[in-house]
C-alpha cells in the first residue's frame, strides 16, 4: 500500500493497524485525519485519506549531507517550526495538513533575514527532496522518482549554505528526490506479494454461479479441471502488465506511472537520480518469468476482468470424448477444443481465444 492523494480503499481483511503499518504511520494518526471515532472499526469500501509527508535532505555542492544546520518550516506561509538537521543531513516526515498546502523552507543569512530556499508541495505518497546547495546560480529542479526526466520549477534564490555554515550569495536551490525515498526496487521480491485468489466463490455474481456450474460439470464428466485465478487484486494486475511491458521491450522503465499501493522503484534509480535500466529489465524479465506470463496478454490495471471479480484461469486436460451436461441440460459430447468452448458459452462462460488460452470470463474479454 502506499498514500494517495484520492485515499486507498478499505478492502476485505484490511484493518485500520495493518494499514497504518504498510504505510509508516499509526491506527491513531488515521483515525484522527480521518475523524474515525472507533479505529477498530472501518468498513470495506471506505476511502481512508493520508496525512501527506515531505522529508528533507540538505547536502553542499558535493552532495554531502550538512548536519546541524538550523532551517524554518512554513506551511502556506504559517509560521510552522524551527528545525535542525540530523547528523546525515534529513529532517524527516514533515506532516502538512492538506495536499493543498505548500512546505515553504527557510535559511538565515548572516544579518538575521529569512531567506527562502525551497517551496515543496506534496505529492500522492510520502515525498523527499534532497536541498542541494551550489555555489553558481542554476535553475531549480525537481527530478521526481516518477516520471523520470526532471521536470523544471520555479526559479528562486537562496543563501548559499556549505558545509554547515552559511555564506552570502544569492544561487537557486536544486530541489532532487532521491531514488531511495520509500520505493523498493522491482524484482523477485514483488512476485509473492497482492496474490491472485484461486477460489471461485471470490468472483462476483452471476458470474460466480456460472463459472460454478460449468467446472462442477466439467468433474462431474471426468475432466481433469484446476483453477488457476479468479480474483486478481489491481495491485498485482499492476506489476505483472508492467513487468511484463518492460520486459517486452514495449515501455522504458522511468516511464512506469505509479500506482496507488505499489511503491516501486522499476526504473532501479541510481544516488545520482539517474536509471540503471540494464538492471531495470532484468528484473522486469526475472518478474514476468515467475508470473507465468510467457507470451499470454496481460490485463491493463483496473480494467481486467480479474479485477472486476468476472474472470477465470482454468486448465482442463481429458475432455476428448467425455458426456457432459451442458447448461440447457442437455447431455452433449465433446469431440474437441470447439465443443468445450460452445459447452462454456451454455454457462455463460466464454473463452477468450488461442492467445491466452487459460482465460475465461463473462464476456470473453
Amino acid at each position: 500500500m502506499a498514500q494517495a492523494a484520492n485515499g486507498y480503499v478499505v478492502r476485505r481483511g484490511d484493518t485500520l493497524a495493518k494499514i497504518a503499518d504498510e504505510n509508516g504511520t499509526t491506527a491513531e494518526a488515521l483515525a484522527r485525519y480521518n475523524h474515525i471515532k472507533d479505529p477498530n472499526r472501518i468498513t470495506i469500501g471506505q476511502v481512508v485519506q493520508f496525512e501527506p509527508k515531505i522529508s528533507i535532505q540538505l547536502v553542499d555542492r558535493l552532495h554531502q549531507p550538512i548536519p546541524e544546520m538550523k532551517l524554518q518550516l512554513f506551511i502556506s506561509g504559517r509560521s510552522f517550526r524551527d528545525v535542525v538537521t540530523c547528523p546525515d543531513g534529513w529532517i524527516n516526515d514533515i506532516v502538512l495538513p492538506t495536499f493543498s498546502d505548500v512546505l515553504q523552507v527557510f535559511v538565515s543569512k548572516p544579518t538575521g533575514e529569512r531567506k527562502k530556499i525551497a517551496a515543496i508541495k506534496p505529492s500522492g505518497e510520502p515525498k523527499a527532496v534532497q536541498l542541494v546547495s551550489p555555489k553558481v546560480k542554476v535553475a531549480a529542479v525537481s527530478a521526481r522518482t516518477q516520471g523520470g526526466a526532471p521536470q523544471p520549477i520555479a526559479k528562486s534564490k537562496a543563501t548559499t549554505v556549505s558545509g554547515g555554515t552559511t555564506k552570502a550569495g544569492t544561487p537557486a536551490v536544486v530541489v532532487t528526490t532521491p531514488p531511495a525515498a520509500g520505493k523498493e526496487k522491482s524484482g523477485m521480491a514483488w512476485v509473492s506479494r497482492f496474490p491472485t485468489s484461486t477460489s471461485l466463490d471470490d468472483l462476483k455474481e452471476p458470474f460466480r454461479s456460472s463459472a460454478k456450474g460449468f467446472v462442477e460439470a466439467l468433474r462431474s464428466a471426468g475432466i481433469t479441471v484446476r483453477v488457476n485465478a479468479t480474483y486478481r487484486p489491481t495491485e498485482r494486475s499492476y506489476l505483472m502488465y508492467y513487468s511484463a511491458a518492460i520486459a517486452r521491450g514495449e515501455i522504458c522503465p522511468t516511464k512506469v506511472p505509479a500506482w496507488p499501493g505499489v511503491s516501486i522503484d522499476w526504473a532501479h534509480l541510481c544516488s545520482d537520480g539517474s536509471a540503471n535500466i540494464a538492471a531495470a529489465k532484468s528484473a522486469a524479465k526475472a518478474m514476468k518469468g515467475a508470473y507465468a506470463i510467457g507470451s499470454n496478454p496481460v490485463g491493463e490495471p483496473g480494467k481486467s476482468n480479474h479485477n472486476k471479480k468476472q474472470a477465470m484461469d482454468i486448465s482442463l486436460c481429458n475432455y476428448a470424448g467425455k458426456k457432459i451436461t451442458n447448461g440447457d441440460g442437455e447431455i452433449v459430447k465433446l469431440s474437441n477444443w470447439s465443443d468445450v468452448k460452445k459447452l462454456g458459452a451454455t454457462y455463460g462462460v466464454y473463452w477468450f481465444g488461442v492467445n491466452d488460452r487459460p482465460h475465461w470470463s463473462w464476456n470473453g474479454r
